[in-house]
């Protein structure tokens, strides 16, 4: 248990042991989408929110939540048991702020345990001093970075020093944990639309590839819907448009760019609607245990912290859901919803850039 044939859980692998990893999770991931479109099997692969408690004050942020309850880290080490009793490869770790939780090694540990591919999505505050607790159970670490100009970053994220955080993150993760894969994702909208360039190059300088995500727009979590943020951070149509084509652009020049070209086609011809296939993968579970249903997030599917897994797995809700996402649903902007999807199309340009983050390249 917690053995891929590449490494053991109870050390600090070695680089050629995360590529091993890496290699073994990207068959392994194109195996379980090749036989799930066959079969019809239920998602596989954990969306985890482990707290909506966070330090940042992001104002795009619809998941941020201090006064939330979290499941306990003896709750979460029972659900990732189960989880993989359930045939789940991976787990998607997130928040809020992940790495403000005390009990976090903990957590990462249950979940490398239980045989899961572990990514963790950070905005980096706390990774210097949680590092070497952490990175042994963590296959890959996604970072926020959204502008090139520290002061414009820390002003958009409200914490003064949050910029050189993740610089000196990727640089420490970089010189004391090789073969550790990091990913920056940045966060187009209209405070950085004008700086783009900049920051593929200094994605460049810091030795990273990551994703270009289009800000979401009117999408309800926790429980509320925010509308204000169009005025605020939103592109308008043309600047969607007109940025969707410029990084295709800086792409097929050679940019780090990980998002499929097909992800910046949906936006730069005029936004086009694209088949949803992300609840056919990702099972989407809340800080409190609620597991989400996409198509109607003020209503829970049920909780994993009462409910069996295998129960929840099998409600009438979990298919209709997945029905419904693939006939109607093409609301999100962001790369994991559409190269997800993508993915289970057995899109080859996805699958090529799923094999070179494998290899590390």
């Amino acid at each position: 248990m917690g053995q891929t044939g590449c490494q053991s859980v109870n050390r600090r692998p070695t680089a050629a042991e995360r590529r091993c990893r890496r290699l073994w999770f990207a068959g392994r991931l194109v195996t379980r989408v090749s036989a799930s479109r066959l079969l019809g099997l239920r998602p596989f692969f954990l969306s985890h929110l482990i707290t909506g408690h966070c330090n940042f004050l992001c104002p795009q942020c619809l998941w941020k939540n201090n006064a939330a309850g979290d499941l306990t880290a003896g709750e979460i080490r029972r659900f990732y048991a189960e989880a993989q009793s359930q045939g789940f490869i991976a787990n998607y770790v997130w928040g809020g702020e992940p790495l403000q939780r005390r009990d976090v090694a903990a957590i990462l540990a249950a979940s490398r345990a239980a045989g899961l591919f572990t990514l963790v999505n950070t905005n980096a505050w706390f990774l210097a001093q949680r590092l070497d607790e952490i990175a042994p159970s963590v296959d890959a670490f996604i970072l926020s970075l959204d502008h090139p100009l520290a002061e414009l970053h820390d002003a958009h994220r409200g914490l003064t020093g949050s910029h050189a955080r993740v610089l000196d993150a990727i640089d420490l993760v970089h010189r004391s944990q090789p073969g550790l894969t990091i990913i920056v994702n940045t966060l187009v909208m209209r405070q950085n639309l004008d700086a783009l360039d900049e920051m593929l190059e200094l994605w460049r300088r810091l030795g990273v590839a990551g994703y270009m995500n289009f800000i979401e727009r009117d999408l309800m979590r926790a429980g509320r819907r925010d509308e204000t943020r169009s005025s605020d951070l939103d592109l308008t149509p043309e600047e969607l448009r007109r940025a969707a084509a410029h990084l295709a652009r800086r792409q097929s020049e050679g940019a780090p760019i990980l998002n499929s070209r097909a992800y910046f086609d949906t936006f730069a011809n005029g936004r086009r609607p694209y088949r949803c296939h992300f609840p056919k993968v990702f099972l989407e579970v809340c800080a409190d245990g609620s597991v989400v249903d996409c198509t109607a997030t003020e209503r829970p599917v049920g909780n994993v912290s009462r409910d069996r897994l295998r129960d929840i797995l099998g409600r009438p809700r979990i298919a209709g859901m997945i029905e419904d996402g693939a006939r109607w649903c093409s609301v999100h902007n962001n790369a994991d919803r559409i190269d997800t999807s993508l993915t289970w199309e057995l899109h080859p340009p996805v699958l090529l850039t799923l094999g070179r983050l494998a290899w590390g390249r």
